[in-house]
């Protein structure tokens, strides 16, 4: 069962045990409608949702109207298709086949590395043996730039976003730095020794032939001091690493083609060391990349944080593409600022920045660029929408009670036999003070 018809059947089953909180939404094909409004559930798994860290939404659906629910659900919705939604689309498909194979396995990484840099500092590395069996080893970057290789040959069904899922679950508390990344990966892989060039090369240690290969890699960059050559001969692997740049290496291993000569294999994921010591992007990953961004045209997300706050402080004019860009953020952002409490951990800490960020622009009010003034003035406009909404509901609760209170006084009239009992001018006094007294305590919260 896919994530559209495990979320249909969730909703079908939430809807019996909560109508009032879902009257008026409707399932069309892959949309979750209300007041013509669309939201695409076909890549967001609502029992994140229900089940998450968060368990306000699931336990207050009694409480909720449909517009609200609706809103919650967009706010999860907009946040996994802006950030995540790559890794959700991958971690379902993990479920669905953990026989996975190594491209599989790559293209995840290169959507992990889209929405965490860090992880441009792992590389991943396939090949095979002489009897035709795939070898898997992870390469990871410290921050010394040190290199570190860890065999994944004992676990192969351990995929890499299921990997990253768990680490980072681990520290949600903060950003994972190389160390703790590399102690995790310690923790799960056997860490293979890599050797400096130095200390293979005129050495009989090694063989000829490895000492061959790495030697002309050394003699390749000797010209620049931070280049680093390093390898292991006992798995045929060797890596070409800047330290003053972690995301650029060069990985090499070696195989024998059917003429028994010896080819080798380039691993490199999206650039190259040329002789002069510059990065250069191959031809057919740019082709790829811009494949990339024309698939990508077609789903409604979030620019990356980063992209937003840059647009907050640039001088000229929006073009009307950016000036999108930033609208969607401040209409997410109001959505999130009104539904607080219902907010998982992750969209709680993208909301606690952007708190933070306008505060920033605050104190610093007399040097602020036109574009930091104008979300300064939305970001007031958001907190005044969320206290009229507090008023909404507070109003809105106490009419049910004065509502509910009348029909029990009705209830003790019409039940009496005595008339005289209550009048009915009694009636209507109980229902106003009540009114009264609610609305006193309405108007103290609100102050």
């Amino acid at each position: 069962m896919n994530i559209l018809e495990n979320n249909i059947n969730l909703l079908n089953r939430l809807r019996m045990e909560y109508p009032n909180a879902f009257n008026g939404i409707t399932i069309n094909d892959s949309f979750l409608t209300y007041n013509s409004k669309n939201i695409d559930i076909s890549k967001y798994n609502l029992y994140d949702l229900i089940s998450g860290q968060n368990p306000s939404f699931g336990s207050q659906l009694s409480a909720l109207s449909p517009e609200d629910v609706f809103k919650i659900i967009n706010i999860n919705v907009i946040f996994s298709n802006s950030i995540s939604n790559d890794l959700s689309e991958s971690i379902q498909s993990t479920n669905d086949n953990s026989q996975k194979n190594q491209r599989d396995n790559e293209k995840d990484l290169e959507k992990i590395q889209k929405i965490d840099p860090l992880m441009k500092r792992v590389s991943i590395i396939t090949k095979r043996d002489e009897n035709g069996f795939k070898k898997e080893y992870f390469n990871v970057v410290d921050s010394n730039g040190t290199n570190h290789l860890f065999d994944n040959n004992l676990n192969l069904n351990i995929n890499i976003i299921e990997l990253y899922g768990i680490i980072k679950s681990k520290y949600s508390d903060h950003d994972i730095n190389p160390e703790e990344l590399i102690h995790e990966m310690n923790s799960k892989f056997t860490e293979r020794q890599l050797y400096n060039s130095i200390s293979i090369i005129n050495n009989d240690k090694y063989s000829e032939s490895f000492q061959n290969k790495i030697s002309m890699l050394d003699e390749k960059y000797k010209s620049n001091p931070l280049i680093r050559v390093s390898g292991n001969e006992e798995l045929d692997i060797i890596i070409v690493s800047d330290i003053s740049n972690p995301e650029y290496r060069e990985i090499y291993t070696y195989t024998r083609n059917e003429f028994g000569d010896l080819v080798q294999n380039s691993h490199n994921q999206d650039f190259e060391l040329n002789e002069n010591n510059e990065y250069n992007v191959s031809e057919s990953d740019k082709d790829e990349k811009i494949q990339d961004n024309k698939q990508e045209e077609t789903i409604v997300k979030l620019v990356s944080e980063e992209k937003f706050y840059s647009l907050l402080y640039k001088n000229e004019e929006y073009t009307p593409e950016e000036a999108n860009q930033v609208n969607d953020y401040y209409g997410f952002f109001t959505d999130c600022m009104i539904y607080e409490g219902f907010l998982e951990p992750e969209i709680l800490d993208m909301l606690y920045r952007f708190n933070h960020k306008m505060m920033e622009f605050e104190v610093n009010g007399d040097v602020l660029t036109i574009h930091q003034k104008e979300a300064v003035e939305k970001y007031y406009e958001m907190l005044q929408q969320k206290q009229n909404k507090i008023q909404q509901n507070q109003l809105e609760s106490n009419k049910e009670l004065i509502e509910e209170k009348g029909k029990q006084l009705k209830l003790v009239y019409d039940n009496k036999d005595n008339a005289a009992f209550v009048s009915t001018l009694q009636i209507i006094g109980f229902i106003v003070g009540a009114a009264v007294i609610l609305i006193a305590v309405t108007l103290y919260v609100i102050q």
